[in-house]
């Protein structure tokens, strides 16, 4: 039979009694369109398509046109009204495609069935595939009706969402629905999954929801007795409110509670919000506030509010703890010319020690905050910049707050610059300035923090009482001189001349000596007061090469490259001659100082004492050239010195100890694999005892000074395919970011087999002529190891050479369960020892399937 792809067009006459009469009249053959015409030979690879079309008589149950094709064959049966599709067949009927191996049309019934075949080699093959617009499912067999839009599917596989559901016997109702009968719902993409949610009764509503009656997890073909009576899976395309069911545990500290429950609502689709709380039986509570948002080519963020009440134990007068913290985080993703970011992070200092599971967090010293607003002025070099800043201590509670500051700054101009440079000196002049406004608060009562602080509506008007309020202005001058046909030519100049008004709307002024406390007596004068100060600058670089070459065939060459720096500045004395500095008398014997009107506050003041002082920098770089078995690149260059720094100044108006501390800064990475970091603080000058005198090292024979601070850090990853981990998929989207980032532990690489980081780490300081403080003396490892294909052990410990203790361990186990993951984490030792243990799904759709042990007492409890 030759090959047929045809176009049918039906129509059904109605009878007076209400029965549908198939047309039976022989329908006409059109003519096959040019092009199409029937080969005189069968063939198996060009198909022949020819349209059979039946006159139309009135309108019928089919409201359209069925498209269908086969590759190996068509069979009709005008009596019947059936068509027999065989091999790689398919037919389309409005929005809806049908593709099987074998597909039945019966035009009575108004049906179509579809199924697969088993080949010679017993294999299944030609699944039916049945989609209806953006719904696809993967089936044994179909049977669906074009009148009422009903069906029934065997053995069905379909995509909902991030999972897939498997269904023995399944109903679909005209709107789509289906009711499924022994069907699995899971994220693991295996024809047989590694587990599965196991419901007797589905209802799945596309891409909207899944709900089911009573149901159990099974994994590894293992029932496990995670369920509920009631299952509720959200899989739309867009956000959608609903309830956040709670995990069930017990604490020694605490009792029996219920974790993370809660409600999400979906706002819009670009924002939802997700409230969630921990409830404990000893009468304890915790609540969580948090929100993601993004519209995409504007803005992403997210934001969290997290409030605890606990007391451990079950006393009746229980001492209660309450600690707070306020996460935010936003970033504009357009390209305009404004800008606006956050990071915020603040809360009550106890916070991460007693609510927060990871160990690096509860050590966390600092809380950080900045809000900032950027514009860009088109066409001008002017820009505007805007930002609060919170800094906490939690050690000491000490928390400051700049509220705000703003910088209205001008980029270097060039005002003698024409269209056309002409190569002239004076060109090369430019100016910038700079704006810098802020105003500063802090949480300070006296000389002390208020460590029972906690930022309320209340306690503002204290904040701002206890404020500084500041303003500068900066303008700055200079060119470069390139000198010609002189040694001077190799030189670059750079004069400069630099200054700085200070606006303040008070200051201090000072009374007698107040010999009990030891200071002057002083009052806060308010107005509108200005100080100011200038400097003139001058440095002269340049850049020196070396190239020693080698006669070894491996060791070709060595370059080594010397940047030399001098700069002259000249600042004068405007404690004397300014209006920053106060002249007052001290003790009634004659004998007066300058003291600083502005001591403290924000934004500074001119300093005391005239400067005439000359700095040097030589800064130093050093590579080898190589020759290698690598025939695409046999020269390659080797650094040997990343940078090795000297820097220092001399300053000729002071009046003992001229030359100031000479710091030494280098870096570098031996054999592309271990880096080494060091520093050196080293003074010229000799100690005696501990005080520092006038008297340089080097005139009393003590060579070129004496290293007062010092550190050095040695670290190396001894698997050089670690330092390539992989970052976040470049198309995920924002959720599935955010839910990376909330659920990093879920996502350890298993590509690297092993890695071991190894860091040793010393320092000291010696402001003595003899003695010698060791203040760091540490080695630390961080390492993992791959098991099997499947399983990773991770170690992180160290040992503290200076205190003679290890320091804080943890080891973890991961193991990768393809759609799941198995973490279990242990702290053997120490005031953080504990474990925990967690089984959760990777999807993010089932983030809250999870099963979660931890030690009594461990994270999240009072210590």
């Amino acid at each position: 039979m030759p090959i047929l792809g045809l176009t049918l067009t039906c129509s059904y006459a109605q009878v007076p009694d209400g029965d549908t009469i198939p047309n039976t009249e022989i329908p006409n053959i059109v003519s096959p369109e040019p092009g199409l015409e029937e080969p005189t030979e069968p063939t198996d690879t060009l198909p022949v398509r020819d349209t059979l079309t039946v006159p139309p008589q009135q309108e019928g149950d089919i409201e359209t046109t069925i498209l269908y094709h086969a590759r190996d064959s068509i069979m009709l049966d005008v009596v019947t009204m059936t068509v027999f599709l065989y091999g790689e067949a398919s037919i389309q009927y409005g929005n809806i495609t049908m593709e099987a191996e074998y597909i039945e049309i019966d035009y009575e019934n108004n049906t179509v069935y579809a199924t697969g075949i088993i080949d010679t080699a017993g294999k299944y093959i030609g699944i039916p595939v049945f989609r209806d617009q953006d719904d696809m499912y993967n089936a044994d067999s179909i049977r669906y009706n074009f009148q009422t839009q009903k069906g029934i599917i065997h053995g069905m596989v379909t995509e909902q969402g991030e999972g897939y559901l498997h269904g023995e016997r399944i109903k679909r109702s005209a709107q789509g629905n289906l009711y499924i009968n022994h069907g699995k719902y899971t994220t693991c993409n295996l024809a047989h999954p590694h587990f599965y949610i196991d419901a007797h009764r589905l209802k799945v509503i596309p891409e909207d929801k899944i709900i089911s009656g009573p149901f159990n997890v099974v994994i590894g073909d293992i029932p496990t007795p995670i369920g509920f009576f009631l299952g509720y899976f959200p899989v739309p395309k867009t956000r959608r409110s609903g309830i956040i069911f709670p995990a069930f545990g017990e604490d020694a500290s605490f009792g029996f509670n219920l974790r993370e429950g809660g409600f999400y609502w979906a706002i819009a689709d670009y924002v939802g919000v997700t409230f969630t709380g921990d409830i404990f039986s000893n009468g304890s509570w915790r609540g969580h506030v948090g929100a993601d948002y993004v519209k995409r080519y504007s803005f992403a963020g997210n934001f969290h509010f997290n409030y605890s009440r606990l007391h451990e134990g079950f006393d009746d007068d229980p001492d209660i703890a309450r600690d707070y913290n306020f996460t935010w985080s936003h970033k504009s993703q357009s390209q305009g010319t404004s800008q606006f970011s956050a990071s915020v992070n603040f809360g009550s200092s106890n916070y991460f020690r007693r609510n927060v599971m990871d160990p690096m967090a509860a050590q966390m010293g600092t809380l950080n905050s900045t809000i900032t607003y950027f514009k860009t002025f088109a066409n001008t070099p002017f820009t505007l910049g805007v930002s609060l800043r919170q800094d906490q201590n939690t050690v000491n509670n000490v928390a400051t707050f700049v509220l705000p500051s703003v910088n209205l700054g001008m980029s270097r101009v060039y005002p003698f610059k024409g269209a056309v440079a002409r190569g002239r000196w004076y060109e090369q002049i430019f100016t910038d300035y700079q704006m810098n406004t802020q105003f500063q608060t802090n949480n300070r009562v006296g000389a002390a923090a208020d460590t029972g602080f906690v930022l309320t509506f209340d306690n503002i008007p204290d904040l701002l009482d206890r404020g500084q309020y500041g303003m500068t202005h900066a303008a700055n001058v200079g060119t470069t001189i390139k000198p010609r046909r002189t040694f001077l030519q190799f030189f670059n100049i750079n004069p400069s001349f630099n200054f700085t008004d200070y606006w303040y709307p008070e200051r201090l002024e000072f009374g007698e000596f107040d010999e009990d406390l030891n200071q002057f007596q002083r009052d806060t004068v308010s107005g509108f007061f200005r100080s100011s100060e200038y400097s003139m600058n001058a440095n002269l670089t340049t850049k020196i090469n070396g190239f020693y070459e080698f006669r070894s065939r491996t060791f070709q060459a060595m370059r080594h490259v010397i940047i030399p720096t001098l700069t002259y500045q000249y600042m004068p004395d405007f404690g004397v001659q300014g209006t920053s500095h106060q002249l007052v008398e001290r003790n009634g014997n004659g004998h007066t100082e300058y003291v600083n009107r502005y001591t403290g506050f924000v934004m500074g003041a001119p300093s005391r004492g005239l400067r005439n002082a000359l700095s040097f920098n030589i800064t130093n770089t050093l590579e080898a050239k190589v020759r290698t078995q690598d025939t695409t690149n046999p020269i390659q260059k080797i650094p040997i010195l990343d940078n090795l720094s000297i820097t220092g100044d001399y300053n000729f108006a002071a009046d003992s100890l001229n030359l100031s501390m000479i710091n030494i800064n280098g870096r570098t990475r031996l054999l592309n694999r271990i880096d080494i970091n060091f520093l050196a603080q080293l003074d010229p000058y000799i100690y005696v005892g501990n005080t520092r005198v006038n008297r340089l090292a080097i005139r009393e024979g003590r060579g070129i000074g004496q290293i007062v601070t010092s550190n050095i850090s040695i670290g190396t990853s001894l698997n050089p395919r670690a330092r390539q981990r992989p970052q976040p998929p470049p198309n995920a989207t924002p959720e599935q970011m955010a839910h990376i980032t909330g659920n990093s532990a879920m996502y350890v690489d298993f590509n690297i087999p092993w890695n071991l980081n190894v860091a040793y780490n010393y320092s000291f300081s010696q402001f003595h002529e003899y003695q010698r403080t060791p203040t760091a003396n540490s080695i630390t490892f961080n390492g993992d190891l791959n098991l099997t294909e499947n399983w990773k052990v991770r170690v992180m410990t160290g040992y503290d050479l200076l205190n003679g203790q290890i320091t804080m361990t943890n080891v973890t186990v991961d193991r990768d369960l393809h759609c799941w993951q198995m973490s279990f984490t242990v702290i053997p030792f120490g005031f953080r020892r504990s474990y925990h243990f967690t089984l959760v799904a990777k999807a993010s759709i089932l983030q809250d399937l999870k099963l979660n042990k931890r030690s009594p007492g461990a994270f999240g409890a009072m210590h």
